[in-house]
């Protein structure tokens, strides 16, 4: 579980290499401040367009409960079906209790809600022109996720983004779905 400077590179440096492996050219510029400030990250495509981005995570305390497990018992889960705004308590007695087979609509409910949380908590972000979401989009075989933006037209009306991409790995590589 990355702590420190570890948990820039799981939490910034990581995500922006799926993003640039879809997004970027071999000659464009990459710079990542690591200071804590409104971007994360510049991308500089040319000399004709700076990307200024924001980078955050999807499902994040979920992942942290999971690999916790995984740590301790040598075996763990993957998903809860739980999001990051659900109180500790809630979190616990789901650690504590049986392993679940999840449904396709709870991953894809679970994943829109956090989703929608992370556009949310980033919406007062007026530096940054593009935020990229880095969501455990894997629960679902990665057709299922062409078309999601529909589920968010509310949601990035209000956005301060110009463009938002959830981006995560499935078995045929990186994958980077925009909505918006």
């Amino acid at each position: 579980l990355a702590k420190g400077r570890l948990k820039e590179l799981r939490d910034e440096i990581a995500p922006m290499t799926r993003f640039v492996g879809v997004h970027a050219k071999t000659d464009d510029f990459i710079q990542f401040p690591l200071d804590d400030g409104p971007v994360d990250c510049n991308l500089w495509h040319g000399k004709n367009r700076h990307r200024k981005i924001q980078i955050t995570g999807a499902q994040r305390r979920e992942r942290l409960n999971c690999m916790t497990e995984l740590n301790k018992t040598g075996t763990g889960r993957v998903f809860l079906g739980l999001t990051d705004d659900g109180p500790t308590e809630e979190f616990l007695k789901e650690m504590d209790d049986d392993r679940q087979m999840y449904s396709p609509q709870k991953a894809w409910e679970t994943i829109v809600q956090a989703v929608r949380l992370c556009i949310a908590r980033k919406s007062d972000n007026r530096e940054a022109d593009t935020l990229i979401i880095d969501a455990p989009l894997n629960y679902l075989p990665s057709e299922r996720w062409r078309g999601i933006e529909h589920d968010f037209s509310r949601d990035i009306v209000k956005s301060p983004f110009s463009e938002i991409f959830l981006i995560n790995v499935d078995d045929n590589g990186d994958l980077c779905v925009r909505i918006k």
